[in-house]
């Protein structure tokens, strides 16, 4: 363990507050931004992997009574992505759902559709942040449950690549308990 933060409101809970720690502070430059992106595409990658052959109602399955399903999960992983994107600032998320809008209009996307496609609107607001030196610390009082919640750009990929990971190994063990 390198560093240990206390009193993070609902830390670990869905909607909860995220850490930010010392190394969240250090400024990301272009060969930092390439590796998170790689390893953005690789997990990105093996989640569609995982869930783009899956049927109507395995994706809909509930295991365990109170979690979520596999549609859900996904839900939720894109919805986290667009509220990180967000903490970056307004310009960085008009970035993003102007991208979007261009490629999908006013349609709705399909789950795993949506995995699909937002990801590089969501790297297009990501890499202008960076061009624009948008580092931090920063807060961002709209759209938050705790105003005060500091972020900088390398957190918002900190918590892209955590996140997605967190609920790969999730729906990977819930799909293997459908199957087992």
């Amino acid at each position: 363990m390198v560093e240990e933060r206390l009193g993070v409101p609902e830390l670990g809970e869905s909607g909860g507050a995220v850490a930010l720690f010392e190394s969240d502070k250090t400024p990301v430059d272009d060969g930092f931004m390439g590796e998170v992106l790689g390893l953005m595409a690789l997990s990105r990658e093996e989640l569609i992997g995982i869930v783009g052959g899956l049927g109507e109602g395995t994706l809909d399955a509930v295991l365990v009574p109170g979690k979520r399903s596999a549609r859900r999960d996904i839900t939720h992983v894109v919805d986290a992505e667009e509220w990180y994107v967000s903490q970056l600032g307004r310009r960085h998320q008009e970035i993003y759902e102007e991208g979007l809008r261009g490629e999908v209009g006013q349609g709705r996307l399909g789950t795993v559709e949506r995995l699909r496609i937002t990801r590089p609107y969501m790297v297009a607001a990501l890499e202008a942040a960076l061009a624009e030196d948008r580092q931090g610390p920063f807060v961002r009082k709209a759209h938050v449950k705790y105003p005060e919640e500091e972020w900088t750009l390398r957190k918002v990929l900190r918590r892209f690549l955590e996140h997605e990971r967190e609920h790969v190994w999730t729906i990977e063990k819930t799909l293997g308990e459908l199957h087992a």
